[in-house]
């Protein structure tokens, strides 16, 4: 059964027949509105499921746009 959970900035999660509890692989995608390309940011593993996951990107993203440093103190990881 497919899902779609939004964060607080609108990020969607869809985490269709994924056990989202379990340990998972997950990929960061950014879908062109008006074009509908899809452009990859991150691939990433999660031992704990997504919950973890999905809202320290979407923390992450408030914190930049709000200019406040990044939670370890350093650096935003750059987007690969």
């Amino acid at each position: 059964m497919s899902s779609i959970k939004r964060s607080k900035l609108g990020f969607e999660l869809h985490s269709g027949d994924v056990l989202v509890k379990e340990p998972l692989l997950y990929i960061i995608e950014v879908v062109d509105k008006t074009t509908g390309e899809i452009e990859v940011i991150y691939v990433g593993k999660s031992n704990r499921g997504s919950s973890r996951p999905f809202t320290a990107y979407d923390n992450n993203i408030r914190r930049m746009i709000a200019g406040d440093p990044p939670r370890n103190g350093k650096e935003f990881r750059p987007i690969h």
